[in-house]
């Protein structure tokens, strides 16, 4: 399930800012191709930051070694 959820969010997200930076909508400017690559880049990082909040909430850390406090 945390997979496809993941998969998901990236999809979305790029789908969303693909449309926003490489037409020009919402105030910003048209980018063209340029904005597609910056949209594949800023999807990315939402999948990162989704990664990382879904396995900082969801891992048991000390079974790594990993004490956080």
């Amino acid at each position: 399930i945390f997979g496809t959820a993941l998969f998901a969010v990236s999809m979305v997200s790029n789908t969303i800012l693909n449309y926003v930076l490489i037409f020009g909508k919402f105030g910003m400017p048209e980018m063209g191709i340029a904005g597609a690559a910056l949209a594949s880049a800023f999807a990315e990082a939402i999948a990162m930051i989704f990664f990382t909040v879904f396995s900082l909430k969801n891992v048991d850390l000390k079974k790594y070694g990993f004490d956080v406090k």
